[in-house]
This record gives structure tokens, sequence and C-alpha cells, in this order.
């Protein structure tokens, strides 16, 4: 892996040696090049929408949830004392809504936070949401929920509200501790596998198991720490499970270190530890990078290889104390590395790179708001923000050898009038890329969609 170059001072150096990372050597670009067939989903006029996730059903419609709160503000559910709802929507792949934007909890406004969303078998979308931490923000305080939305009950998508009889299960509580960041993934049996972190932001709370059947809310079970694992507060986890049910889990690992550095552990179907959390990164003994806590993603590829994209704060002027979980930073490196859990012993306990590594990681200087996903095409495709500009990232690897198949470049034609760090919590599935930008005179969030192959 590439050595830490030497820091640069202010925002235009910064930007600028990130522009010359995406593009150097770029087949498709030698400068920024505009999104294409953008579609707008939501205009904002009645609600901010953020934080989306997305999943695609065999028809190609695109399903999505997302926090709401009221316009006029870019994001209330992060700034505004945490009072939003849990939407969903339904659009089809040209961008056509097909259901438009409609809460879906019934509790009052709150903290909700960070929702999820997967598809069972039968087109139904089975969403998950949690709450902030305890004394943060103004609502009550909320363990996890889920709904479960079927679109067939709703008749004509015409673009209409969700119909009552299309909530085929209305917010039902499931877990029993709080906290918002999570990860949701369903078994070819739909049932609901959660792994995500206790309530806490600065200090260090362990991971949590949760398995339950969307369809009767029964709880499979019950919430409860994973072994041996502790992840930094507001950690996003993510989740994935391979052809046999285990499950594989990536997250910012204090347990590892102060610093939180990317960690990997497996579990089988019920919780129980197989591989112990083991440090993605080792290239430096003793170092232990900063990981970007809410931008991991793992991705389960043919014969069950592993593949996970994350971000750390190397390379970052502006965030050079990695042990210093307040730091913010707009830059850093994003990693691509491929494990083998076949060649380690499940015994529970951790393994090593050495043992599970598979070929060499790859590094690209510049961090990019948002997390990685396998597309249609077979790649793997990482897209995010770039900075305070407005401007999106995009690379592409080849999960198949674990190489680069679509250079870095950077893309305009999103907006968010420099306020935070580029259009946040990009979300990707099969063809579809969806993201929360602000509209042109920057009042409010709206939702956009555009094919991946609009990024190259």
């Amino acid at each position: 892996m590439s050595a830490t170059p030497s820091p640069i001072a202010g925002f235009a150096a910064r930007l600028s040696l990130l522009f010359l990372a995406l593009v150097a050597g770029a087949a498709q670009a030698t400068a920024p090049v505009a999104i294409a067939n953008k579609a707008i989903l939501d205009t904002g006029a009645t609600v901010a929408l953020s934080a989306p996730a997305i999943a695609v059903d065999p028809s190609h419609n695109v399903h999505i949830t997302a926090l709401g709160s009221a316009p006029g503000s870019l994001d209330t559910c992060k700034s505004g004392g945490h009072l939003c709802n849990v939407y969903y929507l339904l659009v089809s792949q040209a961008g056509k809504v097909l259901i438009k934007p409609s809460q879906i909890n019934s509790s009052s406004p709150g903290k909700h936070g960070h929702p999820q969303i997967a598809l069972t078998s039968t087109g139904k979308a089975v969403i998950t949401w949690g709450a902030g931490r305890s004394g943060c923000c103004d609502g009550p305080s909320e363990f996890l929920r889920y709904a479960l939305v079927d679109p067939s009950k709703q008749g004509t998508l015409n673009g209409s509200a969700l119909k009552p009889a299309a909530l085929a299960v209305p917010e039902t509580e499931v877990g029993n501790a709080e906290g918002s960041k999570h990860a949701l993934v369903l078994d070819s049996k739909n049932i609901a596998y959660v792994v995500r972190s206790a309530v806490g932001r600065r200090g260090t709370d362990p991971l949590r198991f949760l398995k339950f059947d969307p369809a009767t809310g029964n709880v499979l079970h019950a919430e409860s720490d994973i072994a041996s694992t502790g992840a930094l507060g507001a950690n996003s986890p993510s989740i994935a499970l391979d052809s046999k049910g285990n499950l594989h889990v990536v997250y910012g690992a204090a347990d590892l270190g102060d610093d939180s550095p990317a960690g990997y552990t497996m579990l089988d179907s019920d919780g129980n530890v197989l591989i112990g959390t083991t440090q993605l990164d080792d290239a430096v003994p003793g170092i232990h990078p900063h990981v970007q806590k809410q931008h991991l993603a793992l991705i389960i590829g043919a014969n069950d290889i592993v593949n996970i994209v994350y971000g750390d704060k190397r390379n970052t002027p502006d965030a050079g104390h990695y042990n210093d979980n307040r730091v913010g930073a707009t830059g850093g490196t994003t990693i691509y590395t491929r494990l083998d859990p076949s060649k380690a012993i499940h015994n529970g306990n951790p393994s090593n790179m050495a043992t599970l590594r598979v070929g060499s990681d790859i590094e690209i200087p510049g961090f990019w708001y948002g997390r990685a996903f396998m597309a249609g095409d077979k790649f793997i495709h990482v897209i995010g923000g770039v900075g305070k500009t407005g401007s999106l990232a995009h690379v592409a690897f080849d999960p198949k050898n674990g190489t680069i198949i679509l250079q870095p470049v950077i893309h305009t034609g999103a907006t968010l009038n420099g306020v935070d760090y580029g259009p946040k919590f990009v979300a990707g599935a099969q063809n579809e890329v969806v993201w929360s930008e602000s509209v042109p005179n920057g009042t409010t969030l709206r939702l956009v969609m555009a094919p991946i192959n609009s990024f190259y």
C-alpha cells in the first residue's frame, strides 16, 4: 500500500490534490464530466429528504427510504433537534414517481435515524430505523423499529401517497436498545438480520445482533451484544450474507484501538462469532488509521469472497490526529480489499490479513462521502461527494481479480451549496444511484437519481 504523503494546507490545495488523484490516468476523462440523465424524485417543496437507502426489484422499480424533515432547512434531522420522520417512495427505472414520499412511522417526529431497506422474495420492502443517542435531541427514546410495505396492495401506481392497505406491517418495535446506525439484510427465507451500534457517539459500545421475521414481527433472536466487539460510537456497520447463511460484518472497530481502524468479523446465522474482529489495514504495524465510520461497504462475490471498501483519514491534511474521534475530515484514502474467510479457523478467535487477504489492497487518495455497491454489471462501484464542491466522484473495481476496472472520475451536476461535505449518503443498487442534494436556491433538500452508466 502507498505511503502517506506530506500534508498540504488549505482547502484549495486539498481539493486540487483530490482532483488530481481522481482523474490521473483516467481513461474516461481528463476533466470533470457532467452527470447525465439525472431525475429529480422530489422537489423538496413539502419535505426535506436526506440519508436515502435503496433497493431494486426484478421489475427494475426502485424502492427508497429516507429521513424527512420540514422544508426551509437543509437537514433538520441533523441540525434541528432530530425532529424528523421516516419516508418510503417507489420510482420507476426512468425516475417516474410511482408512490410519492409517504411517512411510514406512526410515532411522533423525533430522533429517527438512518433507515435501511431490503426486499423480500415477493417484492415487499422491509424498512428499519433506530434512534439517536440518549439526551442528544428532542423526541422520545426509541428502540429499533421496522415497517413492511407491499406495493402490490397499492392499486394503480400513479404517484399517489402510500395507501393504508399497502402498509402490510405498520411501525413495530423489535429491538431493545437505542441506536440508529445499523445494517440490514434478508436471507432466502425472508428472515431479517440487523447488526448495529448501540447508542453512543464519541465513546464505544458493543455491536449488537438482532434476527426477526418481518412478516409476523416475531423476534427470533433478541437484540444482544456480539461477543468481543466494541464499535466506535455512531459507527455505521455493513453486513452481507454468504451462500452458507453466515454473516460478514465490517465496522469501525474501537476494540482494536482508540483510533478505530476498520475491523472485520464473521458470524453464524444466530450471531455466534466464527472469526473474531480482525484489523483490515495492517500495512504498518502499530498504526491504526481512523476509519471513516459511516462509509463502509461489504459485498459477497463469487465463491464467497468478501469484498470490502472503506475510507480512512490518512492523506488528510486537516485530520492529523487519528486517535481523536472528534477530528473531522474531508479527504483521506479509499481502500478496496478482498478476503477469503474459508482460509481462517472458525473458532471465534481473530484471524490476520496474511491469512485472509486475497491479492493486494488497492488504495486511492481522496475520500468520498458515500458507499460502494455491486451493480448489475457485476463491478463494485464507489460513488460519493467531493469535499464541499457539490461534485461526485466515481471509481469501479472488478471483484474477479481485485483490480480497478473504471478509473477515477469527478462528475459535476450535483449541488449542496457549500453545506456539509458534498451530497451525503449516496446509495446504489443494481443500475441506479440515489443521493440527496439541495434545491438550486439552497433552501431545502431533494432526492435525485441517475443510472450508474451516467458515471462512465
